[in-house]
């Protein structure tokens, strides 16, 4: 791992990534070719940072080119990988990660994986990034920078097998990294959604295997390779919504 962060090789990515073709999301009705995926935006229509003026990507190409350009130029003003990480649309952050984790330092690397872990929605539905290279990430990262002194504390004052707990809204997501020590959030998780058929899950782990613990969202949430799970342990219940 790099000492120190080459800063450039990661706004060299960044604004590959800017340079990437959105991709329009079908919608239906009046927002149909309103919504694209890109690292950077989620909509077709942007505002000229030099008029102030709304355009639409796919109809003023001119106009887009001309804003990929400044963007490109204000991504190379950042001082901090956070800040460039900061652009990058909640779906895109674990893929860019993948990308430039390589010129990370120590610190930035932990702090960069769990930034971008603890944003995305679901992990389960990431397609650019697969099980074996979050595991990777985290046995890699430096504990010391991926958790605070609180949650590191709280790590380690935990016992030996450690009971958990898991919410889901169907059968495809059992089996996650993402598992909490409470079991009024897991029953939060599995039923915020009224169409879902909630189910509850609850095992038990051994200290060792946790990858991490983190409270930055209040989940007191417990990462770990869902390979180390005993599926014969785990107690299922499906919880009226």
């Amino acid at each position: 791992m790099r000492k120190t962060t080459n800063l450039d090789a990661v706004k060299e990515m960044a604004i590959l990534f800017l340079n990437i073709k959105p991709i329009p999301i079908d919608s239906l009705g009046e927002l149909r070719g309103l919504f694209v995926s890109h690292p950077f935006f989620n909509s077709s229509f942007l505002i000229n940072p030099i008029t102030k003026t709304m355009f639409n990507i796919f109809d003023e190409p001119q106009e887009f080119i001309e804003y990929k350009k400044f963007y490109g130029q204000e991504l190379k003003k950042g001082k901090k990988v956070s800040s460039i990480l900061i652009h990058i649309t909640t779906p895109y952050k674990l893929t860019f990660f993948k990308y430039i984790n390589e010129y990370l330092s120590k610190e930035d690397f932990a702090e960069t994986l769990i930034t971008c872990y603890t944003q995305m929605e679901v992990i389960a539905d990431e397609t650019n990034v697969t099980r074996k290279e979050i595991i990777k990430w985290f046995r890699k990262a430096d504990k010391n920078y991926l958790m605070n002194k609180d949650e590191l504390a709280v790590l380690k004052g935990l016992p030996d097998i450690v009971t958990i707990y898991r919410g889901v809204r169907s059968e495809d997501y059992k089996y996650g990294f993402s598992w909490t020590l409470s079991k009024s959030k897991a029953e939060w998780f599995a039923t915020r959604f009224e169409r879902d058929t909630p189910i509850l899950l609850k095992t038990t782990v051994s200290r060792e295997d946790i990858l991490c613990y983190t409270d930055n969202r209040n989940e007191r949430e417990i990462i770990i390779d869902p390979e180390k799970l005993d599926k014969d342990k785990i107690i299922e219940n499906h919880i009226a919504n």
